[in-house]
């Protein structure tokens, strides 16, 4: 995909570009790495609130790529499936292709978990952590944070 796909992103409005930001990255960055030492934390006794705050780690960790990289998404509905687009175009690199590939349903999952009272099982809890660990160390080991 790359910078054709990022390009396109831009022409259809889904992505800005913005003066990039390392020193908000780095925030981000660390705020992604503090919700999934939290998710870890609360796994047990709280499933469902480890998968929204584990979901949030990888949402931040590609929104601290987007700051680094001089991008944001455009606010409006459909802001996280946009941040997935965003993952897919700019994040392929990175060797993590499944785990981008899992935002989506994640994303669909969250919600579920957010707005219809789908309980989240053990199952797809382990599943969402292994996705955002892999996501938020690739992250911060190409934006060298």
């Amino acid at each position: 995909m790359g910078e054709k796909e990022l390009r396109r992103l831009r022409q259809v409005g889904a992505i800005d570009t913005v003066e990039p930001d390392a020193s908000t990255a780095h925030q981000e960055l660390d705020s992604a790495r503090r919700h999934l030492v939290s998710a870890m934390l609360i796994a047990g006794d709280d499933p469902a609130a480890a998968f929204a705050v584990g979901y949030d780690a990888i949402r931040k960790a590609i929104s601290a790529h987007l700051r680094a990289r001089g991008y944001r998404v455009a606010k409006g509905a459909g802001y996280h499936q946009r941040t997935g687009e965003y993952a897919m175009a700019a994040l392929d690199h990175l060797g993590v292709v499944d785990h981008i590939e899992a935002f989506d349903d994640l994303r669909q999952l969250r919600n579920q978990s957010e707005y219809e009272a789908l309980m989240v099982g053990p199952e797809e809890l382990a599943e969402m952590l292994a996705h955002a660990r892999a996501l938020v160390e690739a992250i911060g080991i190409d934006l060298g944070i």
